[in-house]
């Protein structure tokens, strides 16, 4: 009995974990000078349930913002250089695109 308990918690376990990957997402954003490359620290989180992929500056952004209503304050977000995020949802087999309007 103690032998299935253990192996239905290893079993959640495995299935609740979510992985974060951390690209620098490198771009030009004027196709007039390639010279001039830009690049932004952007984070893949992957779960059971879908993948969001958004840059860092959201993240912070959304923590900080977050810290701030638990304490009574409204902040605004600081603007970012992108910010978009991509949304899947394996579930209903949806791909969204959110774009945050600063």
């Amino acid at each position: 009995m103690k032998n299935i308990l253990f192996f239905l918690l290893i079993i959640i376990n495995i299935n609740a974990q979510k992985k974060r990957f951390i690209y620098d997402y490198q771009y030009v954003s004027d196709s007039t000078k390639h010279s001039e490359v830009k690049s932004e620290t952007m984070y893949l989180d992957i779960g059971s349930k879908g993948s969001v992929y958004y840059s860092s500056s959201a993240y912070v952004n959304d923590s900080t913002m977050i810290a701030d209503a638990k304490l009574g304050k409204m902040t605004m977000p600081a603007e970012g250089k992108i910010n978009e995020r991509v949304c899947k949802n394996y579930l209903i087999i949806k791909l969204f695109f959110v774009r945050n309007s600063i």
